[in-house]
């Protein structure tokens, strides 16, 4: 039924659809007091969207932004008893990585726990809080020769204690793993 003219509503425009914010990616603490989420919104001043995790208390509902970096944070992951938070950054140059990085539930500052020559992505932490796994590509990037059809490199999954910096493969070199839980 077409809008009659005396409507309350507004019809969306472009500029007001690229100004919403999109949540996606969220996670709830085991004890669902707090829910950790990713969301993507147009910043002031710059001309692309960003990707930011922002935390929202359940029994109060106040969102707000939990980090403050330029970089874009993806992938928040609570720990099983709830102390930390783990998260992807997205680097802003192709040279860099996306990395895994830790910081407290209360807010602070993130660190990170490893650095992975061609990245990280799909955190999940283990039930008893003790490691976090991961997956990594392996292998250089192939150079642009065209007689390459198929380069031979493998997403691997792997696990890092978080008070460590050295990561461990659980999955053989030769095996491409795409999801896990």
């Amino acid at each position: 039924m077409p809008a009659s003219p005396d409507s309350s509503h507004m019809p969306a425009t472009l500029a007001m659809l690229l100004e919403a914010r999109t949540p996606i990616d969220l996670d709830i603490s085991n004890d669902g007091k707090r829910v950790a989420f990713t969301v993507m919104e147009n910043i002031p001043g710059e001309q692309k969207h960003r990707l930011r995790i922002w935390v929202t208390d359940t029994t109060t509902r106040e969102a707000r932004p939990f980090l403050s970096g330029k970089r874009d944070e993806i992938c928040p992951r609570w720990s099983p008893d709830g102390k930390y938070l783990a998260f992807i950054t997205q680097p802003g140059g192709e040279k860099e990585k996306p990395q895994l990085h830790l910081i407290a539930a209360e807010g602070g500052t993130s660190r990170l726990v490893c650095k992975m020559p061609n990245g990280v992505s799909e955190l999940a932490w283990a039930p008893d809080g003790s490691r976090i796994t991961f997956l990594a590509l392996e292998g250089e990037q192939p150079k642009s020769d065209p007689k390459i059809i198929t380069p031979a490199r493998h997403n691997r999954l792997w696990a890092i204690y978080p008070d460590q910096a050295l990561p461990e493969p659980l999955t053989p070199t030769d095996l491409t793993v795409r999801e896990y839980t």
